[in-house]
């Protein structure tokens, strides 16, 4: 008799890489345009039916920065992807 215990889910993978690292966008452009980079990144290679929490996670950051960002030419600053 063995036990086995599934892991976690693709969703609650990617809640867990990106939620918290979403909430300092607030204060920070530069942390913004990297996490949009690296969703980018990881757009490419994800099979389609692993896209939709990337996307929803692209989502969020766009409504963050727009919500967080006093000027609008901050807030296009920021949602450029720096590689």
């Amino acid at each position: 008799m063995r036990l086995v215990r599934g892991g976690p889910e693709w969703d609650d993978l990617v809640d867990l890489a990106f939620e918290e690292i979403r909430w300092c966008v607030a204060g920070s452009p530069q942390v913004s345009r990297r996490l949009v980079a690296g969703l980018d990144d990881l757009l490419l290679p994800v099979p389609e039916n692993r896209k939709k929490s990337l996307v929803r996670h692209c989502a969020l950051l766009v409504q963050t920065v727009q919500r967080t960002m006093p000027v609008a030419a901050g807030r296009e600053c920021a949602l450029l992807p720096d590689r």
